[in-house]
């Protein structure tokens, strides 16, 4: 297969992974933040204004915001696509740059096992279909590492611009750590290597000159534009105060022990594998793994000198954990029979759940399975049998027989692996057993699933009970805006104007001049003042034996 072929084939993988279905499912957790702030740059046209409803929002840098405000022009609006689009395109390039990083180190090989190890770990796969800002993050870092690893003998200079180009603008997505993670990777390597080639003092400091002059130019702008150094000082706050006196997310250092392998999923299964093989042949590995394997440690370096963190912090790693599982898998045939029949017995296993799970979907009831879930997981009647019917839809069904063939392939060839030895077909069949479950738990079983979040589906039916010329107003208890409420208000409704309460009297007194509506996922304290509305919803379930659970409500003042 020629070159361009094989990158194609790549893309095209990478992408249905990506893509498929990307923007089916409705926005949750702080994609609605996103949302919510590029929607509000959607219809007022001022791109240096975040605000979510009529609360400013300084939280990240601009540049996020204004991919999804890109995408969203070209699609006509903001949306779901629109908000996740940027981290999936990410996400491919990120790969992409994976594949060319590893092939020029360490051969197509290899190059080939890390790219099908990254793109179906588990944290890539969730974070390029989540409308956030940490794949665009790592493609920023990786971007910046992989023209330093490839350009640092180049006897022109100019390479050090164009990386000091990409660091500040990568910078523009979550504050300046396309500076610190790279600088501290960059610097270990050198103190590892004493490889210090690169370094022309002059073209150095001339590039990051004009590099801190880019990554400036848009704060000055949006001071232009509203008088006000908002913006700049989120960096400060989100960067250097958490650094220095983190104000949340506060956690051992030993936090991060189980979050790589969390991220790296289910390939973290073969780590003990993977660093038993590196440590027995560390004298004989190759120079370019041990070099990816210092500027893996210089990242980690820096996420481990905050007290401030993340599991989805240590993301940037993944494309250098990733080509460690492909050194590995790509020298696991030429191995000793004890290493290829311990790995045989891990795939055999991995086959055999698959297996088992067929004849359980396939012939359980959903009477049968509501009334578990009512007995042992504590649903009311009616959340069960919702539950149960997702559960037990064809979509589920058509997954496990899928699944199941691609647990028999793997069966098969652990088996053979196990009379006889690691074949050359054995490994992508491994890899494409677990790009087939990717695949199908993001982009039929998420699909499926997401029935159980209703909040775009009640604003849906919510606008049906609400003339156009009333008023929306939200309560809640702490007076902060409910984001996906927002967003999606202003989707389907085109609320431009409404207020947020969080005194229910004061709420009833200026509702009742204008005959407008209260929605609130809150208890209100006095039914007798309010009417309640027949527009209501339960985002997750109805109930957990009896006690309530994000209920969202329409009311109208008595």
């Amino acid at each position: 297969m020629s070159k361009h072929k094989t990158l194609f084939f790549l893309l095209l993988l990478v992408a249905i992974i990506c893509l498929w279905q990307l923007g089916t499912c409705s926005l949750h957790n702080a994609e609605n933040r996103w949302a919510a702030v590029a929607h509000g740059m959607y219809e007022s046209g001022n791109i240096f204004i975040m605000q979510i409803g009529k609360q400013d929002y300084y939280d990240k840098p601009f540049l996020s915001y204004w991919l999804i405000l890109l995408c969203s022009y070209v699609a006509g609006g903001v949306s779901e696509g629109s908000v996740r689009f940027p981290s999936a395109l990410a996400g491919i390039i990120a790969v992409l740059l994976t594949y060319l990083l590893a092939a020029r180190m360490l051969g197509k090989r290899v190059a080939w096992l890390s790219a099908g190890v990254f793109m179906t770990s588990l944290g890539f796969v969730h974070w390029a279909r989540h409308g956030q800002v940490e794949m665009l993050n790592l493609l920023g870092i990786m971007a910046v590492i992989y023209i330093f690893l490839r350009c640092k003998e180049a006897a022109s200079p100019g390479w050090l611009y164009v990386m000091a180009t990409f660091m500040a603008v990568g910078s523009w997505l979550k504050g300046p750590l396309c500076y610190a993670v790279p600088g501290f990777a960059i610097l270990v390597y050198s103190l590892a290597f004493k490889d210090w080639k690169w370094l022309s003092i002059g073209h150095v400091t001339a590039a990051g000159l004009f590099s801190l002059l880019l990554y400036f130019s848009p704060f000055v702008l949006a001071w232009q534009a509203t008088g006000k150094w908002d913006a700049l000082y989120m960096v400060y706050r989100e960067n250097v105060l958490r650094l220095l006196e983190p104000f949340d997310h506060v956690k051992p250092l030993s936090y991060y022990i189980p979050s790589l392998p969390l991220n790296s999923l289910p390939w973290s299964i073969l780590l003990p594998w993977v660093i038993w093989y590196l440590a027995q042949n560390w004298r004989t590995v190759a120079r370019e793994v041990k070099q990816l394997l210092a500027i893996s440690a210089g990242c980690l370096l820096f996420f481990a000198l905050s007290s401030s963190r993340r599991h989805y912090y240590l993301i940037p790693l993944l494309p250098f954990v990733s080509i460690m599982f492909g050194v590995f898998l790509a020298a696991l045939p030429d191995l000793s029979k004890k290493w290829q029949k311990s790995i045989a017995c891990l795939w055999l296993v991995i086959g055999g759940v698959w297996l088992l799970a067929l004849p359980v979907v396939l012939f359980v009831s959903q009477s049968f399975l509501a009334g578990m879930m009512e007995t042992y997981g504590e649903l009311e009647e009616t959340s069960a049998l919702h539950l149960a019917g997702l559960l037990t839809a064809w979509p589920v069904r058509l997954t496990a027989v899928v699944m199941a063939v691609a647990g028999m392939c793997l069966s098969i060839a652990a088996i053979q692996t196990l009379r006889r030895h690691v074949a050359p077909w054995h490994l992508p069949v491994f890899v494409a057993t677990i790009y087939v479950a990717m695949f199908l738990a993001y982009g039929v079983i998420t699909t499926q699933m997401d029935q159980l979040r209703g909040q775009r589906e009640f604003i849906r039916t919510l606008v049906r009970h609400v003339p156009v010329e009333r008023e929306i107003a939200i309560f809640t208890s702490d007076g902060q805006e409910n984001t996906s409420m927002v967003f999606y208000l202003a989707c389907y409704r085109q609320v431009k104007e409404y207020r947020t309460f969080c005194d229910i009297q004061i709420a009833r007194q200026e509702l009742a001049k204008n005959g407008g509506f209260l929605l609130t996922e809150d208890i209100l304290p006095d039914e007798t003042d309010w009417q309640k509305v027949d527009a209501q919803n339960y985002v997750k379930f109805k109930a957990v034996k009896g006690r309530k659970k994000d209920i969202w409500t329409l009311y109208r003042p008595r």
